[in-house]
């Protein structure tokens, strides 16, 4: 038997729970187009949020779901709206940055705070050529949620519109919603990698109606009670296939929930003991799709990954070195990126899956606590 822990193992609805839904799909014989799956998906989902019926809307990823929002708030970066740049972090998965491109804008990476690892309006308040920002989207970092108060005021304040790219939030949005929902949009990205996930999909959360209607509009082309594109727009519907996985995956919802509160609690207790637990960020601080390790310096995370290495554990740095290191985007303006690039750095993805046991808690937490010894031995090297 393999002794390899992968980083991520993701669980879904087995065939037999998705087949009722699936059967449903076959005797409506309505397969896209917000059908009748897709539309009762949307106001489970809503109620989950605690939001009225008609506040989200479903699309076929977390991708379409930015990109529908920044095209319903700004008309896109190739009609004439204003300002040219999009202001987010770049401590952040690729998708953020590549919506904001295919709308037509330019990312402007923005430094995040060290306390909470957030895009903050004063940041944003700071750069140059504020004329041309056109849209600001704060990132909630590994699903840690984004309060919408500040961002309302920055809204208020200087007439930006902001989109909150909340893509693994569910799980930690949930436990409040009040705080993390309202009239600015978030972004869930319902991937199968997420806490809550669907295999592929996402949604648009929003108490502004015309707003949410609009983002309907932009995810089917355009059409707003006709046939005609009246926008720009795109095709980023859920299908109903998708939507019949995520019927099932939100009946099994709680007891996911619970099992990945399990692992944390697993976590928790065995950094306890190896004296690690005040360095170890797990749900529901983050999503439930993460456990993070920070490290306190490179040495000790070069260290770190060689000892899970030498276990056969998975680990990642999810955000590599962040967004704005990546070929495509190398050439995007930037502030200064030192918190981001540190954090880059000591910021460790360790195993998390609702099914993982705790042996192999253990042996993550004994391979991270053995770390001291690869520092020891570089150092009798050097």
């Amino acid at each position: 038997m393999s002794r390899h822990i992968p980083v991520a193992l993701p669980l879904l609805p087995r065939a037999e729970d998705i087949l009722p839904y699936l059967k449903m799909v076959d005797d409506a014989r309505i397969y896209s187009n917000f059908g009748p799956l897709a539309q009762e998906l949307s106001k489970r989902l809503a109620e989950a949020l605690a939001l009225n019926s008609g506040d989200v809307v479903m699309t076929s990823s977390g991708t379409s779901a930015l990109m529908a929002t920044i095209l319903a708030l700004t008309g896109g970066g190739q009609v004439g709206g204003k300002g040219r740049y999009v202001a987010l972090p770049s401590f952040t998965f690729a998708a953020s940055a590549l919506a904001v491109e295919l709308c037509g804008f330019t990312p402007y990476f923005v430094d995040v705070s060290e306390d909470t690892w957030c895009l903050t309006p004063e940041a944003v308040l700071a750069l140059p050529l504020q004329d041309e920002i056109a849209l600001v989207m704060p990132v909630a970092p590994f699903g840690r949620a984004v309060p919408q108060a500040a961002w309302k005021a920055y809204r208020n304040l200087t007439g930006i519109p902001v989109v909150i790219d909340a893509a693994a939030s569910f799980s930690c949005i949930e436990t409040d919603p009040s705080a993390y929902l309202g009239d600015i949009p978030t972004v869930f990205s319902l991937h199968a990698t997420k806490g809550f996930g669907i295999g592929e999909g996402g949604a648009v959360a929003c108490s502004d109606a015309d707003l949410i209607e609009r983002i309907g509009w932009t995810l089917n082309f355009g059409f707003a009670g006709s046939r005609e594109s009246a926008m720009a727009s795109f095709n980023g519907k859920l299908s109903e296939h998708q939507a019949a996985v995520g019927h099932a995956a939100l009946d099994q919802w709680p007891a996911k929930r619970e099992m990945l509160e399990t692992v944390a609690a697993l976590y928790r207790e065995a950094f306890r003991l190896t004296g690690q637990a005040n360095r170890l960020i797990t749900y529901p601080e983050v999503d439930g799709g993460y456990c993070l390790y920070l490290c306190v310096d490179s040495a000790e995370s070069v260290a770190v990954m060689q000892s899970l290495g030498a276990d056969d554990i998975g680990h990642r740095f999810w955000y590599g070195g962040g967004v704005n290191s990546h070929l495509h985007f190398a050439t995007a303006p930037h502030t200064d990126m030192s918190v981001s690039e540190d954090l880059a750095r000591r910021l460790i993805g360790l195993p998390m899956f609702p099914d993982l046991s705790a042996a192999s808690v253990a042996r993550v937490a004994r391979a991270v606590a053995s770390a001291g010894a690869y520092i020891m031995q570089d150092k009798a090297d050097k």
